[in-house]
């Protein structure tokens, strides 16, 4: 049986992935800490043997330009190492090294718009995990 892990900063995630998915036991790693440190958290996790699921720059918003991240993992125990996932998440954290991380105070619409937009790239992959 797999084992799925959601690593967010997204408070939406955690609320919606429960109510939404109440029959897949997803796992929601969540933590208040910034995008930055989300994608070093995803590598953390596939240091010790996740496998992304869903990719960490998904959609076209600039790393610097929304705080929040939310990436699915398979964390089943497997034979081996994925390289693709350590591949992928170095890629992701070298792009956003790339970017000046800007310390934004965005209004709260603006924050929920962020957290929306987050939720919905996730969802889609979470979507299409279940129904496949």
């Amino acid at each position: 049986m797999r084992t799925l892990v959601i690593v967010t900063n997204n408070p939406l995630v955690k609320e919606n992935v429960p109510k939404k998915y109440p029959s897949v036991k997803i796992e929601i790693d969540y933590k208040e800490i910034s995008f930055m440190d989300t994608l070093k958290a995803v590598r953390d996790m596939v240091h010790m043997g996740g496998k992304i699921l869903t990719h960490p720059l998904d959609g076209s918003i600039k790393p610097n330009e929304t705080p929040y991240e939310s990436v699915l993992l398979d964390k089943t125990p497997e034979e081996g190492f994925d390289m693709k996932s350590l591949d992928l998440i170095e890629y992701a954290l070298n792009t956003c090294e790339k970017f000046e991380e800007k310390e934004r105070i965005h209004e709260e619409k603006v924050q929920k718009d962020f957290q929306t937009l987050d939720w919905t790239l996730l969802d889609s992959g979470l979507e299409s995990l279940v129904l496949h």
